[in-house]
């Protein structure tokens, strides 16, 4: 690669990985968001379903997700985190009606 990618795109990292054993080669394009904050995780009641946190029997009625929001610029690029995009709670409750 010619150039310095880091001058022109400073949250994007770029690697080539190789796959099928070296076969085919991809050029690996990563964005680093600095701003991700954590929306809604489940309760714990919800992963302890019948009192057996995983009992690896189907079905596996386990909480293991978790919802995310990541804050980026206009033009996609990654902002640090900045307080004044946090919702007011009054705001939050108007969204939930």
């Amino acid at each position: 690669m010619s150039g310095s990618p880091r001058t022109a795109q400073p949250n994007r990292h770029c690697d080539v990985g190789a796959y099928y054993g070296g076969a085919s080669y991809y050029l690996l394009q990563k964005l680093e968001i600095e701003d991700v904050r954590l929306v809604y995780a489940p309760a714990l009641g919800i992963g302890n379903f019948g009192g057996q946190t995983d009992n690896w029997m189907w079905p596996r009625h386990t909480g293991h997700f978790g919802f995310y929001r990541a804050y980026v610029a206009p033009d996609g690029s990654s902002r640090p985190y900045a307080r004044q995009r946090a919702l007011p709670a009054q705001e939050l409750a108007a969204h939930r009606r």
